[in-house]
């Protein structure tokens, strides 16, 4: 999906944020209209998500595709199994 991350990065972070929101895997697949063996091979980390599904899964979570990217790196930077914390490490653009 992203250059330094893997799917099961990904799908950590997919089905936790998933998870947070109280929503099935169902009902996810059912709202983002993807098939629920695509859903279910996404959060295994079987693959990644295409770009256009990664969207249609941020949309259905009412979350940006970079706040879903940041949780994403978040997981993979942090071995306590948290996420990134924007407030604590708000970067301006002239930092990038």
């Amino acid at each position: 999906m992203f250059v330094g991350t893997s799917a099961k990065n990904s799908a950590w972070a997919i089905k936790r944020l998933r998870e947070s929101k109280k929503m099935s895997a169902r009902q996810l697949s059912l709202k983002s209209g993807l098939s629920p063996s695509y859903v279910a091979k996404v959060e295994s980390g079987e693959i990644d998500p295409s770009f256009k599904a990664f969207a249609r899964i941020a949309m259905v979570l009412e979350m940006s595709m970079l706040e879903i990217f940041f949780c994403i790196i978040g997981e993979s930077l942090d071995d306590q199994g948290t996420f990134y914390d924007q407030a604590e490490h708000d970067i301006s653009v002239d930092e990038l």
